[in-house]
């Protein structure tokens, strides 16, 4: 078997819903194109990303869990 082809992926979002349909459709992508021999590399930027006052942390944290598992 050849060497796997390394693609990398930024991906922007700025709203929860943003982030949770670009997690989805990276792991539903990654999951059809199992068979092609491809390595991804994933790069989340998030900006401007709203929260209740108080809460930025905790809500930091369950971002970086929920990126850590794609």
């Amino acid at each position: 078997m050849t060497n796997p082809k390394l693609v990398k992926r930024i991906i922007t979002c700025q709203g929860s819903i943003q982030l949770v349909t670009a997690l989805s459709v990276l792991s539903y992508r990654q999951k059809e194109q199992h068979k092609l021999n491809i390595e991804y590399q994933n790069y989340l930027i998030i900006y401007d990303l709203y929260t209740p006052p108080g809460q930025i942390d905790k809500f930091a944290e369950f971002v970086k869990k929920m990126a850590q598992l794609v």
